[in-house]
């Protein structure tokens, strides 16, 4: 993720789709719409509503997985010296079948520095609350760390992007 939110007013509308196909646990299909809103100068608001089938022994069981709902505000923009930096804070709700029990927050530090077309970004992010019963998609990771750079192609129009991340998802997990 970047540090630049969405412009002032401006919608963003992203729908990706994940498979995971675990040896000896299971399917996971999930299409993950999201919804973001530039509110303020250098701020915006989304929402995430994941869509999970989890298929763990014969039928798969399709149902929404929590609701979760951002703000990312910009606080400084990049400069000769300085990186581009934000701060997001999510809040993930258990609604839906799929949506566990646990209601959490992530707080998310970003920095984004560029060098004509190509830009390089770190992430550090920790979420907060209970552990047991999780949302089956988008449940939020104990803690992560990532850096990711990318280059940009053709106008702008394709991005090429490459990433290395760690986390944690839940507290003692492998």
């Amino acid at each position: 993720e970047d540090a630049y939110p969405v412009e002032r007013h401006a919608f963003e509308f992203l729908l990706p789709y994940a498979f995971e196909d675990e040896r000896g646990a299971g399917r996971v299909h999930a299409f993950i719409p999201e919804v973001e809103y530039g509110i303020l100068r250098n701020g915006q608001l989304g929402l995430k509503a994941p869509i999970a089938g989890v298929r763990e022994t014969g039928d798969t069981e399709w149902g929404l997985a929590g609701l979760r709902v951002f703000g990312l505000y910009n606080l400084n923009s990049e400069g000769r010296t300085l990186p581009a930096v934000s701060a997001r804070a999510d809040l993930f709700l258990p609604v839906g079948s799929l949506g566990g029990d646990a209601t959490r927050v992530s707080l998310k530090a970003i920095a984004t520095r560029s060098w004509g077309r190509t830009r390089v970004h770190a992430n550090a992010a920790w979420t907060l609350g209970d552990e047991t019963r999780l949302a089956a998609v988008e449940a939020g990771h104990r803690w992560s760390y990532s850096l990711a750079a990318d280059r940009t192609f053709f106008r702008q129009s394709v991005l090429l992007i490459g990433e290395v991340a760690t986390r944690r998802a839940v507290q003692g997990a492998p």
